[in-house]
This record gives C-alpha cells, structure tokens and sequence, in this order.
C-alpha cells in the first residue's frame, strides 16, 4: 500500500474574521475513500447542518458545481446533508472534526485544485438567491506532501 495522500487549505478573511480549513487524507492513492478533517472559527454559531463540498471550479469567485464522478459507490450526489456532509459549529461559531470514509468517487489527484465551500445550512440549491445558503469559506485544494 501507498503511504497516504493529503491535500489541505486553510483561509482566513479579514472582512468577517473566519478562520477555516479542510484536510482531505486519502489511506491508498488508488483509492476515492477519503477522511475530511476540519476546522471553524468565526463561523455561524450553532450550526448543526452546515455543508461542506467540492466544487469543480479552481476560484472562489466561480466554484461552479458540486464535484463528484458517478461510480459503483457514488450514486448520487455525495455533497448533500443526507450523505453526511455536514459540519457542526458550537455556540460562538467553532468546529473542529472528521467525517470519515467520504467519496466523491474521485481520487486525490482528481480533487487536487479545486474549491472547497463551507455552507452555512443545507440550503445550497435554493432556486430564490435570497433563499441560498451563505458561503462562510473558501478555498482551493493543494497537495500536502507527508
């Protein structure tokens, strides 16, 4: 087996004071199954269905769609509250933890560039724009070497 395989990032906005990151860590480089680690601070307090996803674009300012690859494993949209994307902040808006064997059905070198977007509730696909979930942060995907 290959050693495992990290990407990561971390952001901190000056205008709202959030501070943010993911890290992805995939056990075996032919594997889509991957651990995503994070953290919050400066979030929405209280949040116990904020989403995190991975967005095809490689910009902040145009994340486009969710990303993932329909495989044997991955039927539907794996970004979703429902398939346990969630993060959860405390009541001064700080998270910290790990979902577990996540697939996007893509391996790591396939995510690598892409954005990540922290949510602040699951309403990501809300056809009225006052109605979209409020991005609280960021960031684009770099390999980490281990």
């Amino acid at each position: 087996m290959e050693p495992s395989q990290t990407q990561r990032w971390e952001s901190y906005d000056t205008t709202s004071s959030t501070y943010a990151g993911i890290t992805l860590t995939f056990n075996d480089k032919d594997s889509d199954e991957m651990d995503i680690s994070y953290f919050l601070n400066g979030g929405p307090a209280n949040c116990r269905d904020c989403l995190i996803s991975i967005h095809k674009g490689n910009e902040c300012s145009s994340p486009n769609a969710r990303y993932f690859k329909n495989t044997d494993k991955v039927r539907r949209n794996p970004w979703t509250k429902k398939s346990g994307a969630i993060i959860s902040t405390n009541e001064v808006g700080k998270g910290v933890g790990t979902i577990k064997a996540f697939s996007n059905g893509l391996l790591h070198h396939e995510n690598e560039g892409h954005v990540v977007v922290i949510y602040d509730n699951s309403r990501v696909n809300a056809s009225r724009k006052s109605q979209r979930a409020k991005v609280v942060a960021c960031g684009v995907l770099k390999n980490v070497s281990q």
